[in-house]
């Protein structure tokens, strides 16, 4: 909620003004004065100069210069000082005898109240302005925030199906060979889908929890394996009471089955390193790929640009591949990450740091 935009904080806003420039009005007048009479003159004029302060706030510059009348804006202006400063020397002169006041001759006396009407706008103007300007950024704010927000669930939306669709395929074949390993695929795609459904629906998640879901993922992956490729997990530094955004690492993993272990007729792997050094997280994922055994072999696809594209053609495919990672980042940890891939002879590796919260 935009608290300045609140009709009970407008109004003490207002309150709070008047009520300080009656005090320093009565403060002046009350050294010639009885203090209830100078209390009383004070609000007189206080209540003189509110009816062009407020013409101004609540006709000229909404209904005119925000509209980008502005010529009509400066002659407003023109008719409301002279107007007001008349009315001020006017209200001076009624309420009796003021030493400031004798000592000076009319024309002064009247030129200097409506220097008093200039600054009173001037003043208000300035403060409605920049009030003004305080209520668009937090609007704007929140709109953004509401824009990532809805881009964020969009993108998580789309990492929890491309997961389960492969799970449910590898679970579909394991079925069809009525393999014994298919309750215990059942159990960790349970917990997965727990985690998934439950726990990563908020902006950020306990790592710990984001370190056992992809345990579970990759014991997952390691029943549909079948022992044939190597998948490994080390985790180091402190990783307690360290908060991330939800299925960052799932996505790379994926890559690193699909281009590297399922690429590779056998003894392939996936190796991950994730560290955590007091705020600063680095996680680190190469995976072997299949050589090029003669000249005429067709290359083998760089999984990256394999990613983007699957990226790109989401809609078609289900797919989000690493521009759906870079795009989190770039929304998550704007300015607090840096996000690499590169590639070696034998290798594939991906780089991912960032500032973590607690």
């Amino acid at each position: 909620m935009n608290l300045l935009r609140s009709p009970e904080n407008r109004l003490w806003l207002h309150i709070t003004f008047w009520a300080a420039w009656i005090a320093l009005w009565c403060n002046l007048f009350g050294r010639e004065m009885p203090m209830l009479q100078a209390v009383v003159q004070a609000l007189l004029l206080a209540a003189t100069y509110a009816v062009f302060v407020y013409a101004n706030l609540r006709i000229g510059i909404p209904r005119l210069l925000w509209t980008g009348k502005y010529g009509w804006y400066a002659l407003s202006l023109l008719v409301l000082i002279p107007a007001g400063g008349l009315a001020v020397w006017q209200l001076l002169l009624f309420m009796g005898p003021n030493e400031a006041i004798q000592d000076q001759k009319p024309i002064i006396t009247a030129i200097s109240a409506a220097a008093n009407v200039v600054f009173m706008i001037f003043l208000t103007t300035s403060l409605k302005l920049a009030l003004h300007s305080l209520e668009q950024q937090q609007t704007n704010r929140q709109l953004e925030n509401q824009q990532l927000q809805t881009e964020l669930n969009f993108l998580k939306s789309q990492v929890n199906p491309h997961f389960l669709f492969n799970t449910l395929n590898n679970l579909y074949s394991l079925a069809l060979t009525k393999s014994d390993r298919a309750p215990e695929i059942v159990l960790k795609l349970s917990a997965i889908l727990r985690y998934m459904l439950y726990e990563c629906n908020e902006r950020m998640v306990y790592l710990n929890k984001e370190i056992e879901y992809l345990r579970n993922y990759i014991e997952l992956e390691e029943l549909r394996q079948d022992g044939s490729n190597l998948i490994e997990l080390l985790v180091t530094g402190n990783t307690d009471r360290k908060m991330i955004a939800p299925l960052l690492f799932t996505p790379l993993l994926e890559n690193a089955i699909k281009h590297g272990l399922n690429r590779t007729t056998a003894n392939a792997w996936v190796r991950m390193h994730l560290d955590v050094n007091a705020m600063d997280l680095s996680f680190t994922i190469v995976n072997s790929k299949a050589p090029q055994s003669n000249f005429h072999q067709k290359p083998l696809p760089n999984p990256v640009l394999l990613a983007e594209n699957a990226a790109r053609s989401s809609v078609r495919t289900g797919g989000i591949g690493l521009l759906n990672v870079k795009r989190r980042l770039d929304l998550i940890y704007p300015n607090r990450h840096a996000f690499a891939v590169s590639e070696a002879t034998d290798t594939y590796t991906v780089t991912l740091k960032l500032t973590l919260t607690e």
